[in-house]
């Protein structure tokens, strides 16, 4: 998977911090990441994977366009796993 470190570090950074807004997480990547990455890209990278979920949406006030919505998003745990151990 290409961006699986981007996806480490997304993971880490939820389950230390809680739920956090797309921005939040853009911001963090490329503070922390000598690549970075692309808002697009990580949008598609937690939109598509499983273990993100979008939990909440809130309105953000931009400069130049007006007010948007930003997904919120959390780490999925799997509660059925830890009921069988």
């Amino acid at each position: 998977m290409k961006y699986k470190r981007i996806q480490n570090k997304i993971v880490k950074f939820l389950e230390e911090q809680g739920a956090k807004n797309t921005y939040e997480i853009y911001e963090y990547i490329n503070d922390n990441d000598s690549n970075g990455i692309v808002m697009a890209a990580l949008c598609n990278v937690l939109s598509k994977n499983k273990k993100f979920v979008e939990c909440d949406k809130v309105r953000v006030v931009g400069i130049t366009q007006g007010s948007y919505n930003l997904s919120v998003w959390k780490i999925e745990h799997d509660d059925n796993n830890s009921n069988n151990l």
